[in-house]
């Protein structure tokens, strides 16, 4: 007797096991598109038919009614997660995995419009401008939480790699020139040459610092080098004269020191502090 049409691809499917080359397989058949998956079996027992078509099911849904040879059910959530991810929309873009791999909802144990089960094109640039606001969503609030460009990198400059896993060494190495990839440099170790990510070099203190204050600053004779040629006649100053130490500490102390006021002193309305701040007495009820 010829079965009933379905009114969706996988609302009815039959199973069945078959031998070839000694070797035996499970194949399932969609009674509506005649599509067909086929899986290896390990053995003829019940647990591995049932892993084989629930692998047939988390891509295509369970369908509403299976024709096999009665064969047991066993459930695993591992198969029922797989569809469930499937089945489920993404976040900004409103359509599961299914929809745009196969053009079509799954069917899971949850209830569902049958009308919704049915295929349906889905238009690519609208697809397309969903899935650039999402990344455009998601690089906002990423980058709004204290993430910053690192500063790009010079030929020339000393800089540490990374350790790699099971290391705690940061190796030395000298940059070479910019890769073509973002935020990437070929960077020189002195045995290789290897390209790293910009977030995976650091500026080496130990050698830059001394070559930049060196370089920027110069030394002692350097300058007064240039002092000469700018002042073609030099006037010879004597050396300042500095007091003694006991001396100077002496009048540091003087100064800091209070100052005693007289008897006629403390009637006055204001006096001046030692800032040069002029304090006023407040005046007061006198009884």
């Amino acid at each position: 007797m010829p079965s009933k049409t379905p009114d969706y691809p996988w609302a009815e499917a039959a199973s069945d096991i078959f031998t070839f080359k000694s070797k035996n397989y499970v194949l399932s058949v969609d009674y509506y598109s005649k599509y067909i998956e086929v899986t290896e079996l390990n053995d003829l027992s019940a647990f591995s038919t049932i892993e084989a078509l629930k692998g047939h099911f988390e891509r295509h849904g369970i369908p509403e009614r299976l024709t096999t040879d009665c064969g047991t059910q066993k459930n695993n959530d591992k198969h029922k997660a797989l569809l469930v991810y499937r089945a489920t929309p993404l976040a900004g873009i409103d359509l599961s995995p299914s929809q745009l791999c196969m053009g079509r909802r799954l069917r899971t144990n949850l209830p569902i419009a049958r009308s919704l089960l049915e295929p349906k094109a889905c238009n690519t640039n609208d697809i397309k401008r969903r899935m650039h606001h999402a990344k455009e969503k998601q690089t906002y609030y990423h980058n709004r939480h204290g993430t910053k460009e690192l500063s790009p990198l010079k030929p020339g400059e000393h800089v540490r790699i990374r350790p790699e896993p099971g290391s705690k060494l940061w190796r030395q190495a000298t940059v070479i020139d910019r890769h073509s990839s973002p935020r990437s440099y070929i960077v020189d170790t002195g045995q290789r040459k290897l390209r790293r990510n910009r977030v995976a070099l650091r500026l080496d203190p130990g050698r830059s610092a001394v070559e930049v204050a060196e370089n920027d600053y110069g030394t002692n004779d350097d300058m007064s080098h240039q002092e000469t040629l700018d002042n073609p006649n030099p006037v010879s100053v004597p050396p300042a004269h500095h007091p003694p130490a006991e001396t100077a500490t002496s009048t540091v102390k003087d100064k800091e020191m209070p100052v005693k006021r007289s008897g006629s002193e403390t009637h006055q309305t204001h006096y001046t502090t030692r800032s040069g701040r002029i304090s006023r007495k407040p005046a007061k009820l006198n009884i």
